[in-house]
């Protein structure tokens, strides 16, 4: 890799990343916005059904088959990723709006959901009810969700 092709992929990428943010402007505008850059999610805020702050989302899991949006990952707490927790929320307990989420329960009933480990994410949409600790969902390894998809293939 030389300077003239990381000057290239710049270009490109920020060309790309305005091609996002003007869809996402056009969505806004309209009367009932309906999309956001998938590259946007990293860094938006999450609020509970009060809007109060609960963290940021991380990522968003999407199903290859229908290509919906699984599940989000939400940190919370911390400084600057030291210290924060993860969790899980599954899309059917989010409201997806232009300038962030809003995660359909209070934060106190946020705060009983599962947390995660940074390297063990679930392999399937959580469960819409939140843990009360023994009962949480199973986080299925990377190898096992790799012989799951070989044996369902």
């Amino acid at each position: 890799m030389n300077m003239v092709g990381i000057w290239r992929w710049l270009g490109r990428q920020r060309a790309y990343e305005e091609g996002a943010r003007t869809a996402t402007r056009a969505s806004r505008a309209s009367a009932a916005p309906t999309l956001i850059a998938a590259t946007g999610v990293p860094g938006m805020q999450v609020i509970d059904v009060r809007g109060e702050a609960l963290g940021h989302a991380v990522d968003a899991l999407i199903e290859c088959r229908t290509g919906h949006i699984s599940y989000f990952v939400v940190a919370t707490g911390g400084i600057a990723g030291i210290d924060e927790k993860l969790r899980a929320v599954p899309m059917a307990a989010v409201d997806c709006r232009a300038d962030g989420f809003m995660v359909l329960e209070t934060g106190a009933e946020f705060e009983r959901r599962r947390t995660l480990e940074p390297g063990e994410w679930p392999g399937r949409e959580p469960s819409h009810k939140r843990s009360s600790g023994k009962d949480a969902a199973r986080v299925a390894s990377p190898a096992k969700e790799t012989s799951d998809a070989v044996a369902q293939g």
